[in-house]
This record gives structure tokens, sequence and C-alpha cells, in this order.
């Protein structure tokens, strides 16, 4: 026997473990060369941001247009509070929303009472229901 072939001789009762597969120094080159790259692109990075002209103001982009053209962004104090006061009107008062097809708009609050009511009027049915099926 040669000493490759002793390298590899396990004794018989040994159990078989698989070999490590990562290799330190493919490690270190691989933490090298990041390491190298990043100072190689740093220098660029800061060429390039410099390169651009300090007198040129850009325009701030135009504020997106929504559905009915109403815009989405609000900057101004004063627009927000217009805004918030019409949404408390509409949420606050009754109106026609289609009186052709006799649908009405009502404040809020009563729709929550009108809701509580039929939640507590469905659920009185149903005892009344559940009491008179009862042996």
């Amino acid at each position: 026997m040669t000493t490759q072939d002793t390298q590899h001789e396990v004794a018989p009762n040994t159990p078989r473990v698989e070999p490590d597969g990562v290799s330190i120094r493919a490690v270190y080159v691989f933490c090298g060369v990041l390491i190298l790259t990043l100072i190689l692109v740093q220098p660029i990075i800061v060429w390039l941001t410099r390169m651009q002209p300090a007198d040129r103001v850009t325009e701030p982009a135009p504020l997106p247009v929504g559905l009915h053209g109403a815009q989405h962004w609000v900057d101004a104090p004063g627009e927000l509070a217009a805004i918030r006061e019409q949404e408390e009107q509409k949420l606050s008062r009754y109106a026609w929303v289609d009186r052709e097809r006799g649908i009405v708009r009502i404040p809020i609050e009563r729709a929550m009472q009108l809701m509580a009511q039929r939640s507590t009027d469905a659920h009185a049915s149903t005892e009344t229901r559940e009491a008179s099926h009862a042996p």
C-alpha cells in the first residue's frame, strides 16, 4: 500500500463523515476582493456626484392627479383643512346621491344608529324563532 491509500483507510467501526467543504483560503480571497471592490468603487461614486452642477435647481415633480381631478397629495395646511371640512359635511348631512334611483346619503351617526337597530331587531327575531321551535 502507498501512503495515499493509507490516508483514506478508515477503521471498520468508525462512522464515515462528510468532509468539510469550506475553504478558509477561498473565504479570505472573497473578502479581499470585496474590500478591494468597495475601495475602488467609492471614489467613482464621489466623482459622479460631484460632476452634477451645484447651481442646477430641480423643479419638484408635479402632484399626481387622481379621480375627478382631485390631488392626492396636499402640502398646504389650508387646503387640508378645506378638504377635511368637505369630508365632514359629507359625513354629517343628508344629500341625494342619485335622485332617479332614490339613493340618499345620510349622516354617519344616523347610519350607525340604523345599523345597530337592525342588528338588535334581527337578534330579537332570531331568539323569537328559536323559542317558538323549542320543544
